[in-house]
């Protein structure tokens, strides 16, 4: 089969085909979620990258990475060339803060509706040993999914791609430089049998970037 074609940027845009791919984790519920991608804070250049929020409250997630949402929920996404330590889980953290002081009324917004997601590829083990020690419970509520809990603090998780399912989160487990041809394919004919056409404009992006960092497994999928 034909792929689509690659990208010759040089410089990878990884939060396109993220946004592509959480959009496709979560188009079970697409009717139910509002997406905002670049969501500015206040007047200051403070971003985060992606805003879900729920328009019916409450309404159940299908996908696993939306089981701890709340009606607010604030997502920062950490590519290849991103860390996620200690002072970068912490900024995560005062970001939700920030966005839940920043409405119009007092208390608008509560506390418990705000909920904050990591997802990186590699499993951030010395930020998890740090947390360990600073009295956070790590929770591993699913294969690649960790709740962070500690009493007084927002709904955190880290969704680690690499070790989440192929099966069920294909979308982000292929934002890697290690897709197989087998996957590849997978992806390609996932795509194909898509019929929203937003759906497969988002898919799209998120191809583009797989291909553009799997060159070879991709040379062996056109052969």
């Amino acid at each position: 089969k034909e792929t689509m074609p690659m990208t010759k940027d040089k410089k990878v845009q990884w939060h396109p085909a993220f946004y592509g791919a959480m959009h496709l984790e979560l188009r079970e519920n697409k009717e139910d979620l509002e997406f905002t991608e670049e969501v500015i804070l206040n007047t200051l250049p403070l971003r985060v990258d992606m805003l879900v929020v729920k328009k019916k409250y409450p309404c159940e997630i299908q996908n696993e990475i939306g089981r701890k949402f709340g009606k607010h929920n604030l997502i920062e996404y950490k590519s290849l060339d991103d860390s996620l330590n200690y002072d970068v889980f912490f900024k995560g953290v005062a970001y939700s803060y920030l966005y839940k002081s920043n409405e119009t009324h007092v208390d608008e917004i509560a506390l418990e509706d705000v909920t904050l997601t990591f997802v990186r590829e590699r499993k951030p083990i010395k930020l998890l040993k740090k947390l360990q020690k600073e009295k956070f419970h790590i929770e591993e509520k699913w294969p690649g999914i960790y709740y962070i809990i500690k009493e007084g603090y927002i709904k955190i998780q880290i969704v680690v791609s690499k070790e989440l399912s192929w099966e069920n989160h294909g979308w982000l487990n292929s934002l890697s430089e290690k897709v197989s041809v087998q996957q590849a394919i997978q992806l390609i004919e996932t795509t194909e049998r898509l019929e929203n056409l937003d759906d497969r404009n988002y898919a799209e992006s998120l191809w583009d970037v797989v291909a553009t960092i799997n060159k070879e497994t991709i040379e062996k999928v056109r052969e």
